[in-house]
């Protein structure tokens, strides 16, 4: 199934795609497909590796995990226009934790090593998820997503990039 005009809609107003446009947003948007989960089927289950990254659309996601005493601990409930399975895509880790559908919903998806890995917007977009609230520098974070390019990453020994790179 592609996209709807609504879809894109919350695609665009969405944090992790703020700032993409024309061209780039476009083919981001063409490499997705919608999925629809009935309420209380699992999106994603964690232990997995990542099968994609999902945009949630219309409906709400319970993101949990079992506590050491095996009862399920709701971590977060996503919504329209939030990202699920970003940690374990963005970090290359298995799934840290399980996300149900707590209604039915849509999401826009990307395969977890396809466009996400390729496309130097949707990597700029990651980085930019990765640093919000990171206490980390740009130069690690760039780093983690990627970038070998000194224009991103500082030389262990530089502190700071060069005033024409700022």
């Amino acid at each position: 199934m592609r996209p709807t005009a609504a879809d894109r809609r919350i695609a665009e107003a969405s944090t992790f795609l703020e700032g993409i446009g024309g061209a780039a947003l476009e083919e981001i948007i063409a490499r997705a497909s919608v999925r629809s989960f009935e309420a209380g089927r699992v999106l994603l289950r964690q232990g997995d590796p990542p099968p994609r990254l999902d945009l949630v659309l219309p409906g709400a996601v319970k993101v949990w995990k079992d506590s050491p005493s095996g009862a399920p601990v709701t971590i977060h409930q996503m919504g329209s226009g939030q990202l699920v399975g970003c940690v374990a895509v963005f970090c290359g880790i298995n799934l840290p934790a399980t996300a149900t559908a707590i209604e039915p919903v849509r999401t826009l998806a990307w395969p977890g090593g396809g466009v996400t890995a390729h496309h130097t917007a949707l990597t700029m977009a990651r980085a930019r998820h990765l640093l919000d609230g990171s206490p980390y520098p740009i130069s690690d974070v760039a780093r983690g997503v990627g970038y070998t390019d000194g224009q991103y990453v500082l030389n262990p020994k530089q502190e700071q990039l060069p005033n024409s790179q700022l």
